[in-house]
C-alpha cells in the first residue's frame, strides 16, 4: 500500500515538471501591441494608422488615417474609425477634428446640455425665475438646478446662471425705507437730520462757488475799464507825454501911436497931457491881446496893466 502511494506521487511530480517545461518553452504574445498568427506573435499598427494586407508578420505595412478619421489603439484593422459629426442644428458647437489618435467630443452650445448619456442632441438649460437662484449652474453634461432664495437674499431676474444676492446694508446716517423681499432689494433713505445738514452744506458750497465766480468777473471788468480809460486818455493826448506843454514867448503888439511918441519924443515938443480913460469897448479890446506859442496854439493875455504903464511913461517923457 505504501509503495503504490509513493509510486503515484512520483507520477504526479513528473507530469507537473513536464508541464512546466512545455509551458516555458512556448512564447506568449503581448496582447497590447502584438497578435498571434500561425503560432507566431506578429506586430500591430500604431494608433492613428490602419494596417494594409500586403505586410508581413514582423514588418506590417501601416498607413495614416484619413481626414475626419481616427484610431486610438494598436490595431490590425484595415479601416480607421470615423469622427462624430457635431450638428449645429442640434445645438452643438462646430468642431474641427485635429487629432487622428483621439475621438472628438461634441460640445453643446452655451446655455444647452446633453439630452441623454449618449448626447445625441442638446436642450436648453432650465431658467430660474425671480425669487429663485441657481445652486448648480448648467453645463455641457447637466442642467441648471434652482432653489428659493433664503432670507436676506433676493433675485430679480430670470436666468439659468444667476444666483441669489444679499440684501443691501444701509450705511451710517441711512435707514431702511422699504425692506427687501426674495425678489427685491432693500431701499435705503437718509436720516432727516443728516438730510438737512447735507442740504445746508450744499447751499453753502453753492454760495461760495457763485461768490468766487462773481469776484473773478468783477476783477476782470475792473481791469477792462482801466484799460479803456487809458486808451481814451491816449486818444486825447496824441503825443502820449501826459504833461502840459509850456507856453512859448508871447509877442505883444502895442499901440502904434504911443510907440511912435516913445521913439521920437523931440518932434512933438513940450506939452502936458492928461491920460484919457478908454471906454469900455476899447478897454475890452486892448485887454485881450492874441499871441501864439511855439507850437502854434493861440493864447490870450490880459494887457490892461501893460497899457497903463506905457501911458504913464509917455506922460513923463512929454513933461
Amino acid at each position: 500500500m505504501l509503495r503504490s502511494t509513493t509510486r503515484h506521487m512520483k507520477m504526479h511530480l513528473f507530469m507537473l515538471f513536464a508541464f512546466i517545461v512545455l509551458a516555458s518553452a512556448q512564447r506568449r504574445c503581448d496582447q497590447d501591441i502584438e497578435y498571434e498568427k500561425n503560432g507566431e506573435c506578429c506586430k500591430m499598427c500604431a494608433p492613428g494608422t490602419r494596417m494594409l494586407r500586403t505586410g508581413s508578420c514582423d514588418e506590417p505595412r501601416c498607413e495614416e488615417c484619413g481626414e475626419n478619421d481616427y484610431q486610438d489603439t494598436y490595431t490590425t484593422d484595415s479601416k480607421c474609425k470615423r469622427q462624430p459629426y457635431c450638428d449645429p442644428n442640434r445645438n452643438f458647437n462646430r468642431t474641427t477634428h485635429m487629432s487622428k489618435t483621439q475621438e472628438t467630443k461634441c460640445k453643446c452650445k452655451l446655455g444647452f446640455h446633453c439630452s441623454s448619456t449618449e448626447c445625441i442632441t442638446c436642450v436648453p438649460h432650465t431658467v430660474c425665475p425671480p425669487g429663485k437662484g441657481a445652486t448648480t449652474e448648467g453645463s455641457h453634461s447637466q442642467d441648471t438646478v434652482c432653489e428659493e432664495c433664503p432670507d436676506g437674499t433676493f433675485s430679480n431676474e430670470s436666468s439659468w446662471s444667476g444666483v441669489c444676492k444679499a440684501h443691501t446694508k444701509c450705511e451710517n446716517d441711512y435707514h431702511i425705507k422699504e425692506a427687501g423681499t426674495s425678489t427685491s432689494d432693500n431701499i435705503c433713505e437718509m436720516n432727516s437730520r443728516s438730510h438737512v445738514i447735507g442740504i445746508v452744506l450744499g447751499v453753502l458750497c453753492g454760495i461760495i462757488f457763485f461768490l468766487g465766480i462773481a469776484g473773478v468777473i468783477a476783477y476782470r471788468m475792473k481791469g477792462g475799464a482801466e484799460g479803456n480809460f487809458k486808451e481814451f486818455k491816449n486818444c486825447l493826448n496824441p503825443t502820449g507825454a501826459g504833461e502840459k506843454e509850456p507856453l512859448g514867448e508871447v509877442k505883444v503888439i502895442a499901440n502904434p501911436a504911443e510907440e511912435e511918441s516913445m521913439l521920437h519924443p523931440e518932434e512933438e515938443g513940450p506939452m502936458v497931457s492928461t491920460p484919457e480913460e478908454n471906454d469900455d469897448s476899447q478897454s475890452l479890446d486892448t485887454s485881450l491881446v492874441l499871441g501864439y506859442t511855439f507850437n502854434g496854439q493861440p493864447v490870450q493875455q490880459d494887457m490892461t496893466k501893460t497899457e497903463q504903464l506905457s501911458q504913464e511913461e509917455s506922460q513923463s517923457t512929454n513933461l
